[in-house]
């Protein structure tokens, strides 16, 4: 029995590391890495939500404003529906795992199909209207952002990475 159990975590730990963390895993976190900090600064990541009004102003939100109303531990995964993307690149679903579960990644790989892109424009115009409920809301731009906080100066340096727009108007027929 015991060489049964070290045997599964053997091909578990070659799971972790061809295709990723498998859940739920009997490992410890790798926490690989720094966090991102080195050499004095650190690197990271971030996005505002601009709401474009009708009558030509703007309203900013940051991601935990935008989605206030999930767990902060939803927000990576939320985020990813809001990135930047290629509207005509193809959709790799090669490899086993694709074969095996048809749908994994799906609403990321798919972000680009009518009824992902209307259940999206749908909640965030219903989204808009919460934060904003006096206001026209035209589109919602995300803004991406790399920044480097340098820790001895204690500055931030900014520097735009891409951009994801979405019209909120009905579509017209």
């Amino acid at each position: 029995m015991f060489l049964a159990v070290l045997g599964l975590c053997v091909v578990q730990v070659d799971l972790l590391y061809r295709v990723g963390e498998p859940y739920p895993a009997l490992l410890m976190p790798g926490f690989r890495g720094s966090g991102g900090a080195q050499g004095g600064y650190a690197i990271s990541d971030r996005a505002e939500a601009i709401f474009v009004l009708r009558d030509g102003g703007t309203a900013r939100f940051t991601m935990p404003e935008l989605f206030a109303q999930f767990p902060i531990s939803h927000y990576g995964d939320l985020q990813t529906h809001l990135a930047p993307y290629d509207e005509q690149a193809p959709i790799d679903r090669s490899g086993l795992r694709y074969r095996v579960f048809p749908g994994l990644h799906a609403g990321k790989l798919d972000r680009a199909q009518p009824t992902n892109r209307e259940s999206l424009r749908q909640w965030m115009k219903q989204r808009a209207s919460e934060l904003l409920p006096e206001a026209e809301v035209e589109r919602l731009e995300v803004v991406w952002y790399r920044d480097t906080h340098h820790f001895l100066s204690g500055t931030r340096q900014s520097e735009p990475t891409g951009s994801f727009t979405l019209d909120l108007q009905e579509p017209q027929s």
